[in-house]
């Protein structure tokens, strides 16, 4: 399975747009909240608020970083679905093929 490495930055303030580096989840952790440029290439700037029980959960081991759970930015055109975990991404098959379910397990290995 593919897997690309993404980046990540502990932030005060998430960058605009225009800033955004490809590859980098930005972490603003006093406003609960990251923020990445879509790894597939469209550039689209994906936001997940950081919440136990309204969002994403962010593991922080020194190393590397994961969020829980699954990304899937079906409301954009490249409908692309993957996980970070490790400071990797893991993909999942695209948006359209799983409209009607939840992806909560990491693809085979």
């Amino acid at each position: 399975m593919y897997r690309q490495k993404i980046n990540y930055l502990f932030v005060t303030e998430i960058p605009a747009l225009s800033s955004m580096k490809p590859n980098t989840i930005y972490i603003d952790i006093e406003h609960n909240v990251c923020s990445h440029l879509c790894p597939c290439g469209c550039n689209e700037e994906i936001i997940t608020p950081l919440s136990r029980n309204h969002g994403w959960t962010l593991t922080y081991d020194g190393d590397s970083i994961s969020l829980s759970p699954s990304i899937g930015n079906g409301a954009y055109k490249c409908k692309s679905h993957y996980f970070i975990k490790n400071s990797k991404i893991i993909w999942c098959p695209n948006m359209d093929f799983v409209a009607d379910k939840v992806t909560t397990t990491i693809p085979d290995q």
